[in-house]
């Protein structure tokens, strides 16, 4: 398991960025490359994981709280002008964009 300082991302590794209000909540970016073989949707699952130590196994899958093929469709087909969408899992809000980045930020 990965510790929160460290997020793996495809080939990359981020750390987290710290918000500039108090108290002090982390925000994990994850970044993703639509050209590589990794899964965006298995990337996020991944690290909401980690990030808040539960087992993938025991969380809700990400298909029931969204339809991840309208999701990874939406984010890999525009280029031309910026695409950015949220939304709520495992007590997260992400929001991912079609440049590949996805913030994490959890409900703690």
């Amino acid at each position: 398991m990965m510790s929160h300082d460290e997020i793996r991302t495809g080939s990359s590794v981020t750390e987290p960025v710290t918000a500039d209000t108090t108290p002090q909540v982390e925000n994990f970016t994850i970044t993703h490359h639509w050209d590589s073989s990794d899964s965006l949707l298995l990337q996020i699952v991944e690290t909401v994981a980690d990030i808040t130590d539960q087992e993938q196994e025991e969380m809700e899958p990400l298909h029931a709280v969204l339809d991840v093929d309208a999701l990874e469709s939406l984010l890999s087909s525009y280029r031309s002008s910026p695409v950015c969408l949220s939304f709520s899992y495992e007590g997260c809000e992400i929001t991912a964009a079609n440049d590949g980045t996805v913030v994490i930020h959890p409900d703690r």
